[in-house]
């Protein structure tokens, strides 16, 4: 995918191209100062990701078409590690104080390694921007058969290139309808279609209980397309979270997103990860950002005080 990006940045059009070009690389500038020195609802639009390398988390077995209430052990769990638990209390409890003394409103849902939802806000309903993509991926993969190679670039344009003109391509296939077929699926509780993909409304908790499961909602056949994407580092996609995770040895599917709201800037980020048999899924919202690379920073303070 490394030598399609470039092809994706080209493909970008009109008031996409330049909110993309012009925004975003602003944010993962300010990424880099983050990185260095972090330790420490809203209108329709585009959104942002970011870079860093990513590796595949396995696959579960099973495809019911509802998921179970509770999360499975991950198929590379041991027996030494099964009873850990991640994050740890402490740990949640030094990443909620971080959120909450942020400008703006946050929200923080966390489905544990033990299945348990933690954290706050986490119902209330925000903008998704391009958080979508992933269950238009996901809703994509669920109704066709056979992915033919052009189908599968659109995809991934869509995913790692973060291109707003391929998922308008794939959302006129997928619709609002189908959106909604997924969150059933999926045991969302509080997600609300929209006609504009971007403005369709989702929560903290709906997209956690989401990616903990995602790979079991597609069928088997699809599932190393899933993995490929989800995982695949590119040109808007790493930052925050996903990249505190990388550096300190987990796996990851991930997926952001990025937009204007009524309070300033709104960034979403939402993932499984998993690390040596331990699972569990984190979603991140926080919205009246007073410039996207503060919610950058933002994204990445919660990476580092979760994961210590």
């Amino acid at each position: 995918m490394g030598g399609s990006i470039a092809f994706l940045a080209r493909g970008l059009s009109g008031a996409r191209e330049t909110l993309v070009k012009a925004a975003l690389p602003a944010a993962l500038a300010a990424l880099t100062v983050a990185g260095a020195g972090c330790s420490g609802s809203g209108a329709s639009g585009a959104q942002a990701g970011g870079a860093s390398a990513a590796a595949r988390p396995s696959a579960a077995l099973a495809s019911p078409s509802r998921l179970p209430p509770a999360p499975q052990p991950s198929p590379s769990a041991s027996s030494a590690s099964s009873s850990a638990l991640w994050p740890s209390a402490a740990a949640l409890a030094t990443t909620e104080r971080w959120l909450r003394a942020r400008s703006g409103v946050t929200a923080l849902a966390v489905i544990d390694s033990r299945g348990r939802l933690r954290g706050y806000g986490y119902d209330v309903q925000y903008s998704s921007a391009s958080v979508v993509k992933a269950m238009l991926l996901v809703q994509y993969l669920r109704t066709h058969a056979g992915i033919p190679a052009r189908a599968r670039f659109l995809l991934a344009r869509m995913i790692v290139g973060s291109d707003n003109a391929a998922t308008d391509r794939v959302f006129a296939q997928v619709g609002s309808g189908g959106l909604a077929e997924l969150a059933r699926a999926a045991g969302m509780k509080r997600f609300a279609p929209s006609a504009v993909w971007a403005a369709s409304l989702v929560t903290a908790a709906d997209q956690a209980r989401f990616f903990l499961h995602v790979d079991r909602l597609v069928p088997p056949q699809q599932r190393a397309l899933l993995d490929r994407l989800l995982s695949e580092r590119g040109r808007y996609r790493g930052w925050g979270i996903p990249q505190v995770a990388l550096e300190r040895g987990w796996r990851l599917w991930w997926k952001d997103g990025w937009m204007h709201s009524a309070r300033g800037e709104l960034l979403l980020q939402v993932a499984r990860l998993e690390r040596r048999g331990v699972t569990f899924a984190v979603a991140v919202i926080a919205d009246g950002q007073p410039t996207s690379g503060y919610g950058v920073a933002t994204m990445r303070g919660v990476g580092a005080r979760l994961l210590p």
